[in-house]
């Protein structure tokens, strides 16, 4: 029996790192460096690089499911996934994603339905003069608190916010509402959801690109609504379906291929997201975060750590004094496919003819367990 037992999910990285992404924004990371990552995977002369592991690992993937003809590289694009996640995530919106304070804008759209959001963060948005966040605003509006009546009366609550709205805030220039709700109301029948996925993939695509020089209402509107909006588990799930099922003879070839590039880009977001704190930050500048206070008192060899991240945060910071359970799995081990045997990547290069992926298991909805290695995790150590 362990004397103490600790467990750390996702926010004890961010604890100990600002700027580890959390979920949605992790998935978002890792489609900024898609472009990095694929010219990695292309380079597969530079044997001279660590980062050829990636080309390795893909080679041999494509050539276990094309044989020995010459094939195409395919590669992961988030264009083609983010239309169906958007999706999801404006399914699930609920009034919980808008702020409320003693002081609301309210108006009842119909007969016991109240909108209801914090008056003075309204009016920041709409004195913003951006067209774009205005419009993606009240669509998100009408969107959460419309989305159980007609779309008749849907796109009569329009006209019902736009009068209030000249109501309550009559010093916002007139102009300015005019044409935001003007080009609201051009549909036959306005469709809020297309206004909030056009508007989010605008921004994201941004955001991917690695754009400079948002607005602080534009980073407001991306930590409150478009984070939330994004679904995630989208990606996961399917990753789940695609890459870690064991019928891949049945699954569209390019398909497995564009998951292992975005599998290999997740181990190297993380992989960047680790160097760049043992690089440039002082490891015991935040004496706080919960490893730091861990490393402080661990005595005991008896002491058992679960830890739900993928990251070696915690392993470096307690210098190995401690054993440590990756249940989901974790950056630098690798999965051998058809034995689901778990490897380490210096073991990589001796493995062939057989399928190889980063060992990610999607921290999701299903939370499967893939291997006999992956069960043993789960009551006792490595």
């Amino acid at each position: 029996m362990f004397e103490n037992v600790f467990i750390f999910g996702a926010g004890a990285d961010n604890n100990f790192y600002s700027k580890v992404p959390l979920g949605n924004e992790l998935v978002i990371e890792i489609f900024s460096h898609l472009t990095e990552v694929r010219e990695i995977i292309k380079n597969e002369k530079d044997e001279v690089r660590k980062d050829s592991l990636y080309s390795l690992i893909y080679n041999s993937l494509k050539k276990q499911l094309f044989g020995e003809k010459k094939s195409n590289n395919y590669f992961f694009e988030w264009k083609g996934v983010v239309v169906s996640i958007l999706k999801s995530g404006i399914e699930k919106l609920s009034e919980d994603i808008f702020p409320r304070s003693n002081d609301n804008f309210s108006i009842e759209i119909v007969v016991g339905k109240q909108l209801m959001i914090d008056k003075n963060h309204l009016e920041a948005i709409l004195r913003s003069n951006d067209e774009d966040v205005g419009q993606f605003f009240v669509s998100l509006l009408i969107n959460v608190y419309g989305s159980s009546i007609t779309k008749d009366l849907r796109k009569n609550m329009v006209g019902k916010v736009e009068n209030k709205i000249r109501n309550e805030f009559r010093e916002i220039d007139g102009n300015y509402l005019n044409r935001l709700f003007e080009n609201l109301e051009t549909p036959v029948y306005f469709r809020p959801e297309s206004v909030i996925k056009k508007y989010t993939k605008k921004f994201l695509e941004r955001k991917i690109a690695g754009t400079q020089g948002f607005s602080d209402i534009e980073r407001e509107i991306y930590e409150k609504y478009i984070l939330k909006i994004f679904d995630y588990t989208v990606v996961f799930d399917e990753l789940y379906d695609i890459i870690l099922n064991y019928d891949l003879e049945n699954t569209s070839p390019a398909k497995v291929l564009r998951y292992l590039h975005f599998v290999l880009t997740m181990d190297y977001t993380l992989r960047e997201l680790e160097k760049s704190y043992w690089e440039f930050e002082e490891v015991s500048k935040n004496e706080n975060a919960y490893y730091n206070i861990l490393k402080q008192y661990l005595k005991s060899e008896r002491d058992y750590i679960v830890n739900l991240n993928y990251t070696n945060f915690l392993e470096r910071t307690l210098e190995n004094k401690a054993k440590v359970n990756h249940i989901h799995g974790r950056v630098g081990e690798y999965m051998v496919l058809e034995d689901r045997r778990i490897i380490g990547e210096e073991e990589v290069s001796s493995i062939k003819d057989k399928k190889i992926i980063p060992n990610f298991v999607p921290q999701s909805l299903l939370k499967p367990i893939i291997s006999v290695k992956m069960i043993e995790r789960y009551y006792k150590g490595i």
